[in-house]
């Protein structure tokens, strides 16, 4: 998996990283991408990731993306993870910024390359797999690598291919390989300590490290260990009742939070044309629930219950749009201030490493990785209940007052939601371990007139990971204590069920108020959900490489290898979580295992060298047979070549088969249920609180994907230092795993689609449950450009006074199209910029930004340093399919269309700056970076309101919602 790299070499992938940094610079802020900080790159002295081939002057066709020690170290942050993420082509990865608080990701972060899910995404460690991190996400299966696991302080560079790699690296390289490649020759001691925090004083972290490195045995052995340990306070909390007021963190210091915006049902749409379908509005609140309770039926309709069951009048928004509305008492009834904006995050992970040449020509090698992660969360929606509590006209609770009014008008009950503030905090404690053991050996021996490098290894590695949901509503103790009354025999207020069953323990809970419950209430309707899984992963491996003959342009290399691969998985979970008895979570046993060999050739045959029509010209190609014991038998292929014509100028092209197999959580997840809320067409749209199990499917087969991939690269000789690389790629993926939402299935078969209408389940005519499944049903496609530049040069050059060196160094990608399509629809997802709703999904479409960059000013004069990071996003849209219009709407709207008011999101555009001193003859070094260097908030969007919820703001997946972060930190190395 390694390329050996001579000066040629080296140069053309240096180049190769290149043309952005002065192309991008002329790129409006109107179309701009994230991307990773840099400086200057030594390549030359590496060999990078993208083929399993070791050859000198060998250049890779799939493009390969490197970030050196030195550019992670620029950018100062608490994890490696962070400033990986930022490069263009990882696109809505899963970090403590987004990742669910009611499931099994929370805290998890998962590289997901050019948006097409993490499980499409391979991470390696030093070449080595690793195993997943859990078994289920919130809505779909999830058994991608938890990057948190990875040793910092031991990570030398970032190898990112950008292109598919099953041929090379097997399953789950689909669209792409993230290589975290370890310093194993690491000799003496280093450490880091960093600090940081926001500009509005809160997201406090700090990161404390250790490595040393050790030869033995007079040279022959050498032992590495690295440990850390990395905390992360979060940012927000659940606002709490405090003496009849509520008090708010995190969203709520934000001044881009102040005013929510969303996109609602517009009132005024009719069928025959005119007004939109949906309009974006702000000042947005729930019209079925407030904090405290809300009556939402008869009489007494608009009566909310503020401190101490006071009720006073609640005024509804002008605007409304069924669920939501704009206006009126929209404070008191909105909840997007609720959610923590990052996940709390404690993270620690120690590696061990010896090797030993047993001969000078074989070394034995061990290692051992443990990971520790705790991660706590809030939920981003509270323990609602919207519109769906009957409450009595002889409830306990009632105020005499409405009482009084529901006698006059002959009411025997009202309609009452309530988000339950009284509750405690909705969310999750989620707690991993991972364990990794490795022994193996490598080395080279001579045959055929060659010499040639082997190894070979067996690794273990498990993930034991739990999740608690403390607070987590228990239904039907809710709905029984809600139920509560006077006991005529004792005047005290009991519920109503205790009257024919004494000894059910059942305690009244008050659903009218903030304040107005005790402790005993609330531990009886509320407790703490429970699921564990065990996920495990052995693996067997080796793999040999050389030149075994030689063409009239050079050694042909050969490399090849099997490898066998056995995963399995096993779970526990609560009683009542089995019972479905929760209001989230309800997490199931999972049991199940596959296995998985392959065996797979690789080749570089050189073509022509020296030619007067051809510098260069290599021939690049490998295949792969797989065979998984649930998914089947898979051949994958790949076919490159590059091409210089001149020592400038290269051409590189790639055509390959690639897989993605049904993960564990694919095939044998049991369920995890949570509750949710679905329209319900056949009730004209009424809102319905829904339980909704995801589970596997055992059928499922691998996805199948043709990529291409057609580039140049220039490194013009009469300028030297600079490099440029433009890349096409274009992926067809067939047979995509996905599964459907809640929403979708009861859509679809109000539609007409029958086979989908098992899956719902209804009491007294209302849906209460919904059971999904992942299959086989997309088509994909996925089509784009990816840019990179650097340009390194003394300040000589243009003055000769001038001192000091400067690095400039930019990375893009522009996305063209990102098609999601089943028998039925056909989504564009490239260009929007926030899943916000508004018209039709199939599945797990994926939404993306069509373009981000990233560009880097590193200025250098031992022994300071400073580099200038400007990061952007381009302008989008909501839906690709939604016509823009406000008061002329086309009267007839085809098929998958939606009209809407305005579809258009602005561009966003980001400083960093970075300033790093050395110290003690340059044996230490002190830093200093901040982060969005000028406090921009996100840009207006539109939180998504068709999902039978709602999100307030929808900032988290693509952009910065935190603010001015600064952090400060020392690193040593002796």
């Amino acid at each position: 998996m390694k390329a050996r790299s001579n000066t040629a070499f080296a140069k053309r992938l240096r180049y190769s990283t290149a043309v952005l940094a002065l192309v991008a610079m002329g790129i409006p802020a109107a179309h701009a991408q994230d991307e990773a900080q840099t400086a200057q790159v030594d390549l030359e002295q590496i060999v990078v990731t993208g083929t399993r081939i070791v050859r000198d002057g060998f250049e890779a066709p799939t493009p390969v993306s490197v970030l050196s020690t030195e550019q992670l170290n620029a950018m100062g942050t608490i994890n490696i993870i962070d400033a990986v993420n930022r490069m263009p082509v990882l696109l809505g990865t899963i970090t403590t910024k987004n990742s669910s608080a009611a499931d099994m990701t929370g805290g998890i972060q998962n590289l997901n390359l050019r948006g097409l899910t993490p499980q499409r995404t391979l991470v390696l460690l030093d070449g080595k797999r690793l195993v997943g991190s859990t078994l289920q996400g919130f809505d779909q299966n999830n058994s991608a690598v938890d990057v948190n696991v990875l040793p910092n302080g031991l990570i030398s560079r970032v190898d990112v291919v950008t292109g598919g790699a099953s041929a090379v690296y097997g399953s789950d390289a689909l669209a792409g390989v993230v290589n975290f490649v370890i310093d194993k020759e690491f000799t003496g001691v280093k450490g880091e300590a960093i600090g940081g925090i926001t500009t509005y004083g809160d997201g406090e972290q700090y990161k404390v490290s250790l490595t040393a490195g050790l030869p033995f045995a007079n040279g022959r052995g050498h032992f590495l260990v690295s440990g850390e340990h990395s905390y992360d306070h979060g940012i927000g909390t659940r606002p709490t009742p405090h003496a009849g007021r509520i008090t708010l963190h995190g969203r709520a210091e934000r001044p881009w939070y102040q005013s929510n915006s969303n996109l609602i049902p517009n009132p005024a749409y009719t069928a025959g044309g005119g007004a939109p379908q949906y309009i974006s509005v702000d000042n947005v609140g729930l019209t079925l629930a407030t904090r405290g309770g809300l009556i939402t039926t008869g009489p007494l309709r608009g009566t909310q219950f503020e401190a101490e069951g006071r009720p006073v009048p609640f005024i509804f928004g002008p605007v409304s749009g069924g669920l939501l509305m704009s206006g009126g008492d929209w404070q008191s009834s909105r909840i997007d201030l609720d959610p923590m904006m990052q996940t709390r995050l404690l993270r620690a992970n120690a590696f061990i490493r010896a090797s030993y040449d047993v001969t000078e020509n074989a070394t034995v090698f061990a290692e051992y990785l443990w990971a520790h992660t705790h991660a706590t969360s809030i939920s981003g929606v509270p323990t609602f209940n919207l519109a769906n509590i009957s409450v009595k006209v002889d409830n306990a609770f009632l105020p005499a007052s409405l009482k009084a009014v529901m006698d006059a008008a002959g009411e025997t009950s009202f309609v009452l939601g309530t988000n339950n503030i009284d509750a405690p905090p909705f969310g999750a404690r989620n707690t991993r371990h991972l364990r990794r053991y490795l022994i193996g050996a490598e080395g080279n021996f001579d045959a055929m007139d060659a010499n040639w490098t082997w190894d070979a290894y067996y690794e273990r590695s498990t993930t034991h990971a739990s999740v608690r949901i403390p607070g987590d509503q228990i239904k039907a103790n809710y709905q029984e204590a809600a139920d509560s009354v006077l006991d005529p025999a004792t005047g005290r207020i009991v519920c109503r069920s205790t009257l024919t069953n004494p000894g059910n323990g059942c305690v009244p809970y008050n659903v009218m108020g903030i304040g107005v419950n005790t402790q005993e209430a609330i531990n009886y309707t509320t407790g703490t959900g429970y699921g564990l899984i065990l996920l495990s992963q052995d693996v067997v491996a080796a793999t040999a490489a050389g030149e075994p003959f030689t063409t009239w342009a050079g050694p042909v290399s050969v490399a090849f290898g099997v490898e066998h691969r056995k995963e399995s998985i096993g779970g526990f979970s609560s009683a009542l979580d089995q019972a479905r008895a929760y209001f989230a979570g309800n997490f199931t046993q999972s049991k199940g295992s596959f296995n998985v060999t392959e065996g797979f050739i690789e080749t570089v045959v050189p073509l022509a060298k020296d030619q007067d029509w051809a510098r260069a010209l290599d021939l690049n190609a490998a295949v792969r047979a797989t065979s998984y014991s649930t998914a089947g038998y898979v051949t994958t292929w790949k076919v490159g070549a590059t091409y210089s014509p001149i020592d400038d100028f290269t051409l590189r092209a790639t055509q390959s088969r690639d897989i993605r197999a049904p993960t564990l959580g694919d095939l044998f997840s049991s369920g995890r249920s949570g509750t949710g809320n679905v329209f319900d067409p056949t009730r004209g749209g009424a809102p319905a609180t829904i339980v909704t199990r995801i589970q596997g499917n055992k059928l499922l087969k691998s996805e199948r994907a043709n990529s291409t991939g057609v580039g140049i690269v220039l490194q013009p000789s009469a300028l030297p230092g600079f490099g440029a690389s433009v890349d096409f790629f274009n992926v067809k993926i067939k047979g995509a795993i996905t599964s459907l939402a809640a929403q979708q299935y009861v859509d679809r078969c109000f539609a007409g689609e029958t086979a989908l209408c098992s899956a719902i389940e209804r009491t007294d005519g209302i849906i209460t449950f919904v059971a999904v499944q992942p299959a086989n049903v997309l088509f994909q496609k996925l089509r784009g450009f990816d840019f990179e530049a650097s340009y390194n040069f003394p300040l000589s050059d243009l003055v000769s006074s001038w001192e000091g060196d400067l690095s400039l160094r930019g990375m893009a990608s522009y996305i063209m199209k990102l098609e999601t399509a089943d028998d039925k629809f056909s989504v564009d997802g490239a260009g929007v910029n926030a899943d916000s709703g508004g018209g039709l999904s199939i599945g797990s479409t994926v939404f993306t930004p069509s373009f981000r960059y990233i560009i880097n000013a590193t200025y250098t004069n031992d022994p300071f340093r400073a580099t200038l990071t400007a990061r952007g996003i381009g302008s989008g849209v909501y839906n690709n399919d939604a016509i823009e219009c406000t008061s002329t709407c086309p009267a007839s709207i085809p098929a998958g269309k939606v009209t809407i008011d305005n579809n258009d999101i602005s561009s966003i555009l980001y400083f960093d700056l970075a300033l790093n001193y050395q110290i003690l003859d340059g044996g230490a070094e002190v830093f200093f970076v901040t982060d969005n260097l000028l406090n921009k908030g996100p840009p207006r969007i539109a939180g998504r309101a068709d999902s039978g919820f709602y999100n307030g703001n929808g900032w988290l997946d693509f952009y910065d919602a935190i603010g001015r972060t600064f952090r400060a930190g020392v690193r040593f190395t002796m």
